[in-house]
């Protein structure tokens, strides 16, 4: 059998110490939660689906507009493979937490699905993160609402790398930058590569220890829909803070 494993960053953000990283399983729904986001994945009818995404704060419903929501899709062995395409059968699902340096630091949410018909077993992984962040450390980002008070230690993580998607609505070039931050100076060094869908590989980039620790934008000008992959080669996982698509 084959067995992979995805991990889905989903949403990581700054937290006080006495605001802990929540997640629950009602069925086959697990609902996972802090003070700034929710969000809520349902297995039903052989797929997975995040269904919801919202902001706590405001109560908006983050999930909107007509696009696709799908939390995968891979080809593995000319198979096309969609968490959505009701292919799936649930197996299980654990919650356990995040520790790091003897401390914790958020909840993790492992849910195992087969694929009865291609012997093919994927573990998807959930991370919610508990981590506070300075409101006067400049390297933070500050949220859309602005004013330091809103800055949050966010990003995607993965033990060794993850993969970013940007889809483009037309072929005029536009400006990529990818945001990484070392927040906890843990000596994460990163190397960043661009390709096309077809695997062409367009750019690769590297960020040492001193420029992560200090917040570091790596930027191209592209046409066309992208991927990104952020790739750990020191420090304890991949991380990035954010991605920003603007006009040339």
């Amino acid at each position: 059998m084959f067995r992979a494993l995805v991990l889905l960053p989903l949403l990581v953000t700054g937290l006080r110490a006495d605001e802990p990283a929540s997640i629950r399983k009602s069925g086959s729904a697990w609902t996972l939660g802090n003070e700034s986001l929710k969000a809520r994945v349902e297995f039903s009818k052989g797929s997975i689906d995040l269904t919801s995404l919202k902001n706590v704060r405001t109560g908006e419903e983050m999930l909107s507009g007509t696009g696709t929501r799908g939390l995968f899709r891979q080809v593995v062995d000319g198979l096309v493979l969609a968490s959505d395409d009701g292919g799936w059968k649930l197996t299980g699902s654990t919650i356990g937490p995040i520790e790091v340096r003897q401390r914790q630091w958020g909840k993790e949410l492992r849910i195992e699905i087969t694929r009865p018909d291609s012997k093919l077993s994927l573990t998807l992984v959930f991370e919610v993160w508990a981590k506070s962040a300075d409101p006067a450390d400049g390297r933070v980002l500050a949220c859309p609402t602005g004013g330091n008070s809103s800055r949050r230690a966010a990003c995607w993580t993965s033990p060794e790398k993850f993969g970013l998607t940007v889809r483009a609505p037309d072929a005029k070039p536009y400006r990529l930058t990818a945001y990484l931050l070392d927040y906890d100076r843990n000596g994460r060094t990163h190397q960043v590569t661009l390709t096309r869908g077809d695997g062409a590989l367009l750019d690769a980039q590297n960020a040492d220890a001193a420029a992560t620790a200090n917040g570091v934008y790596l930027s191209w000008t592209v046409t066309g829909s992208v991927e990104l992959e952020v790739t750990k080669t020191a420090g304890f996982n991949a991380v990035a803070s954010a991605v920003f698509v603007d006009a040339k």
